[in-house]
């Protein structure tokens, strides 16, 4: 089947936010990073929570959360990883990477944050107005930025999210 997924650079760039973040970051931190949003690229598992719910709701954001970690569990028990305890914090930053709650999962928010600004913000504004309303969209740049709990990462994601505000401006 052919994908449609679109996340890869999201994805990568969310690793290099986390380095910069937390240069000795470990290797549990840089997988989940960089497989937070795995489960978009499989379309035709999802289901109707994934469908029409809003982006900030906790049960979708632990929903997808929960299917990216089981995507990316079941990719490491089958390539042969076998540190469980490794697997296990994996699949609990990546459940948590939406809503955050400690200093790491707050850390892999903090970096899909900063991703989310620097690469998908077009895409998001493509939408306007076939997917979403302008008001949504803002909406959603304002949720985004707000979720950040770092003033490091704040201040790194705020020029980011000043061109988002300004470019939705210009729709």
């Amino acid at each position: 089947m052919e994908r449609n997924y679109t996340g890869d650079k999201h994805l990568l760039r969310a690793e290099y936010w986390l380095k910069q973040l937390k240069p000795d970051a470990d290797e549990a931190m840089v997988i989940a990073v960089t497989a937070h949003d795995i489960e978009r690229a499989f379309p035709e598992g999802r289901n109707s929570q994934s469908h029409g719910a809003k982006w900030n709701d906790r049960e979708y954001c632990l929903w997808h959360g929960r299917r990216s970690a089981d995507f990316v569990e079941r990719f490491l028990r089958e390539s042969g990883f076998a540190n469980l305890k490794i697997i296990e914090k994996v699949k609990q930053l990546i459940i948590y990477h939406e809503i955050g709650g400690s200093v790491e999962k707050n850390l892999i928010k903090d970096s899909d944050s900063l991703s989310y600004f620097e690469n998908n913000v077009g895409l998001f504004l493509s939408w306007i107005p076939t997917k979403a309303t302008k008001g949504e969209i803002k909406e959603k740049f304002d949720w985004m930025f707000k979720r950040i709990s770092s003033p490091r990462a704040k201040k790194l994601t705020l020029p980011f999210y000043n061109k988002a505000i300004s470019e939705l401006g210009k729709i």
